[in-house]
């Protein structure tokens, strides 16, 4: 079977055909099983198995192989920040979820550290771009994220992933399944665990950090008593026992007047040099990225357990459709902030989460004229955290009295706090053709948000209460879309949509000092615009699509950090808003039988046309984590050795010009352009049941920051890097 980068997602048990086609890619990003050619919705889509050979295995690992998005994790080993056309968020507080929806089964997981335990075993991704304001309504500014595990067959099989490689980095994944009961109940258990000894060197210990320690696993049971009824059930967790994130100490203190800027911080040429360092006089000199002096190794320890059941009933012309779903996720992160040697800041990050949702759909089945979709969504969410940071600690102990501390901005800050969430929402959406070319699409969803927080901080030594507050608010909206397709051929069609999303507002969460930060913060919404092209050419050996848009947001939900007195504090409130606009196309050719050639590109502008937040003016900057220009390609070959087996190869990459980490654009807080590639090099035996080879992860070896916090109030910038170059060998086994 050739491979392709946006291949079925389903799994192909047919033999390839003789002439080389593009594959057909099945979706199901309506609520309903559909060519994706055939979806008026700007749509990427992955196979497991393709994933799988491009050396993706997290949610982080998606960022730049889908034109427009981005995914990155800055702040935390297991809370990854998902980016599309620009849209996304920088908080890494669950109090807050990403305007762009992560779904998993049918389910979606609201908060960022409920997001990365299920990326295994998988059947497909789909990434669905622009907010998708009716069917997966719920808080879907940016976009959503469509993840589908494998599903049980009639048939046993048994498949195990193996590699070895760099930094004694081991990875297995396997599953095996097939029937219990003939024709009534199948199974199917999998689970994938990986580890490494990480990529940055502590030089007080000796120790390697940023390391890897986790596992997941998932029982799928699919239960069809009759042809007319259909249960399918998963239950999984899994465990992190990841290291917390280690950066780099990068000081802003100038000891020079050469060294001092216009701004009063250090120039950038004298970064990593004595002449830069922190409120306490640390600087990093060695200009090594991947080695600090850190004073504690904490560990980033995350527990999830998820259980969700399907229960479709066909009803002749009509389906009806339950969707249930509980997720629990137990986060405890200590964390050395400063990424240095002396206590300047540390955190410590304790949050329990549970969060259980319902959802109904009636649908119709008739395939023919009208076909329609109507529902109810409702979601309990319920957030408790006991955290803390633990700043200038050093300093506080030299001084007589706690209460010194407090004006100095000492001391250890505890910010206990509980946010109760209950969501409801009603939709519906119609699909109708006008003509035997022309159909109209059009749904709306009611979104109903009742948010109660109960929020306190204050400085434990000294025994000052900083904020006590209790409150709740409600927030309504209503979202949907309306598009009008267009059958030009066969083989090609366009459209022309507007979708109206919205996210809720709701509390910040993180280390508050003052009342006013607390909020409530305003709804955002988002009008989207866009005129899309979907084709396929030359016999289907090419399929060619673009979209092209324009998004009016308004209200935006905007995080940063602020000094705050000695301190700096995160923020979360809404700039006026914001004007996104740009395009994509994706380009996925077969040219000959066993090779595939996959390419995407995207522009973006984005710009801020009224923000002013603590006195500061970001109108006309750009958002945070939009690049102007991505660039993603892949080709796959597999070449037939005769009796001796196939030779594979994959070799995927991808590429984003400079963005800024925060709103005011600052370039100390930028990263610029870059290129990931990576690789895999296989034969699969004649037997056709093993397969042994090759990867590579960063190919090309790329120096890059995947994240900066700045802490300007303590001198410094804490600057994650993204991991160096990997590679290994590997072992496939499928029965």
């Amino acid at each position: 079977m050739t491979l392709a980068v946006a291949a079925n997602a389903q799994a192909q048990s047919e033999p390839a055909p003789d002439v080389a086609t593009v594959e057909d890619i099945v979706v199901t990003a309506r609520h309903r099983a559909q060519n994706l050619q055939d979806v008026p919705i700007s749509i990427t889509a992955y196979s497991g198995e393709n994933l799988d050979r491009m050396n993706v295995n997290n949610v982080l690992e998606l960022s730049g192989l889908a034109p427009g998005l981005q995914v990155h994790g800055g702040d935390s080993s297991v809370a990854p920040k998902v980016y599309i056309r620009g849209v996304g968020s920088n908080d890494f507080n669950p109090t807050n979820p990403s305007p762009t929806a992560v779904y998993v089964d049918g389910v979606i997981r609201g908060s960022s550290i409920m997001q990365l335990d299920s990326f295994f075993d998988l059947s497909q991704v789909e990434v669905l771009r622009g907010p998708q304001g009716t069917l997966f309504g719920r808080n879907t500014t940016g976009g959503a994220l469509n993840i589908t595990s494998r599903r049980p067959t009639d048939y046993y099989t048994a498949d195990l992933t193996a590699r070895y490689g760099s930094r004694e980095r081991m990875e297995l994944e396997g599953g095996v399944g097939g029937p219990v009961i003939e024709d009534v109940l199948a199974f199917r258990a999998a689970a994938n665990y990986v580890r490494d000894d990480g990529y940055t060197k502590n030089r007080l210990t000796g120790n390697n950090v940023n390391d890897t320690d986790r596992w997941a696993a998932r029982m799928s049971l699919l239960y069809t008593p009759n042809d007319r009824v259909e249960v399918l059930a998963h239950i999984g967790g899994g465990n992190s026992r990841n290291g917390a994130l280690q950066g780099q100490a990068r000081g802003l203190i100038p000891n020079t007047a050469e060294a001092t800027g216009p701004d009063g911080w250090c120039l950038p040429s004298f970064y990593g040099s004595s002449a830069c360092t922190d409120a306490l006089g640390y600087v990093d000199t060695d200009g090594d990225p991947y080695a600090g002096d850190y004073s504690m190794e904490g560990r980033d320890r995350l527990k999830l357990f998820n259980a969700d059941v399907t229960t479709t009933v066909d009803l002749g012309t009509l389906s009806l459709v339950s969707v249930t779903g509980f997720v629990n996720a137990r986060h405890r992160d200590d964390e050395n902030t400063d990424s240095g040697p002396n206590n300047l800041i540390k955190g410590f990050y304790r949050v329990d989460q549970d969060q259980f949702t319902q959802e109904f759909r009636l649908q119709s089945n008739s395939g023919g004229r009208f076909d329609w979709v109507a529902g109810v969504f409702y979601m309990n969410d319920s957030l408790k955290s006991d955290s803390a940071f633990e700043i200038g600690l050093d300093l506080l102990n030299m001084l007589p009295d706690p209460m010194d501390g407090v004006a100095m901005g000492v001391g250890t800050v505890s910010y206990p706090h509980s946010l109760k969430t209950e969501s409801y929402a009603v939709f519906g959406e119609v699909d109708y053709k006008l003509t035997e070319r022309l159909s109209l699409v059009a749904g709306l969803r009611w979104s109903r948000d009742d948010k109660t927080m109960d929020y306190h901080s204050g400085f434990t030594e000294a025994g000052v209460t900083l904020v006590d507050f209790h409150g709740s608010k409600s927030f309504e909206s209503i979202s949907g879309r309306a598009v009008l397709n267009y059958d030009i051929s066969d083989n090609s069609r366009a459209y022309v949509s507007y979708n109206r999303g919205y996210k809720s507002g709701g509390f910040a969460g993180g280390m508050i000092t003052d009342v006013q930060d607390l909020g409530p913060y305003d709804d955002e919404v988002l009008n989207a615009y866009e005129v899309g092209f979907k084709s396929e050419l030359f016999g289907r050996r090419a399929r060619l699509n673009a979209a092209a848009f324009y998004y009016d947001y308004q209200d935006l939900q905007v995080y940063s950090y602020v000094v705050r007195g000695p301190t700096s504090v995160p923020i979360l409130d809404n700039a006026s808003d914001a004007v996104i606009k740009g395009a994509e196309i994706e380009l996925t050719v077969a040219p000959m039988k066993g090779l595939d050639i996959s390419l995407g590109a995207a522009v973006l502008d984005s710009e801020y046309k009224n923000y002013i937040s603590v006195g500061e003016d970001f109108s006309g900057n750009r958002l945070p984590t939009a690049p102007e220009f991505t660039f993603n390609g892949a080709v796959s070959y597999q070449h037939s050795l005769g009796d001796k087996g196939d030779l594979l190869m994959t070799l995927s990459g991808s590429y984003r010009s400079k963005f800024y980490f925060s709103s005011g654009n600052v370039e100390r807080l930028s990263q610029d352009g870059y290129w990931t590639v990576n690789g895999e090099l296989g034969w699969a035996l004649p037997d056709g049941k093993t397969e042994v080879g090759l990867w590579a992860r960063n190919l090309t070896d790329e120096v890059y920051q995947r994240g900066i916090v700045n802490l300007e109030a303590l001198g410094m910038d804490r600057v994650s890097m993204g991991e160096p170059r990997s590679a290994g060998v590997y072992l496939r086994l499928r029965y």
